[in-house]
């Protein structure tokens, strides 16, 4: 019969007196328990640290196509980034960071306008990736009216619905 760790501590802390050999073997199987969690905590925070350090090279790669430098050759982009690194001049990079900061406005301003209220129907109920695409666009079923519904933009929303017959409507504003 093999006990866990956790069960021979409550065995051994259950008995009284312990003898000298129990009480050397509590406190070895109390250490060991530790280690265990300790290297589980470890494990946790490395996970952390690679999902922390993917989502920046996600964003930065995001960063990079929005720039419109996707098509540009690794070596050429590296040269680049490195020669905008070495520069120093604090009105410069105030500059740039002026003008990123407009596009950036911009670009969310040009989202916003292409975002209206819309619903998708289904000629049946379509499949767990399309409704979490749907729900990760903001949409919601709208069991009252037996469709999705939300804010979204119409063409990427049809992408996702297409597949699986979906068909997406605008809904008229209220005026």
């Amino acid at each position: 019969m093999s006990t866990t760790i956790v069960d021979r501590i409550t065995e051994l802390r259950a008995k009284k007196p312990l003898s000298a050999t129990e009480r050397i073997e509590l406190r070895e199987l109390v250490l060991r328990q530790k280690t265990l969690k300790l290297a589980k905590a470890k494990t946790a925070l490395a996970a952390s640290k690679r999902k922390a350090d993917q989502s920046l090279r996600f964003k930065l790669g995001g960063l990079v196509i929005s720039a419109g430098l996707a098509g540009w050759d690794e070596a050429t982009l590296r040269g680049a980034l490195l020669a905008i690194a070495a520069v120093k001049d604090a009105a410069k990079l105030a500059g740039w960071r002026d003008a990123g900061g407009r596009a950036y406005n911009a670009e969310i301003q040009a989202r916003k306008a292409e975002t209206v209220a819309l619903s998708v129907t289904f000629p049946a109920q379509p499949s767990s990736t399309v409704t979490t695409a749907l729900r990760a666009k903001g949409l919601a079923w709208a069991a009252d009216r037996g469709c999705w519904a939300g804010q979204g933009i119409p063409t990427e929303i049809a992408a996702l619905a297409a597949p699986e017959g979906g068909v997406v409507s605008a809904i008229a504003s209220p005026s």
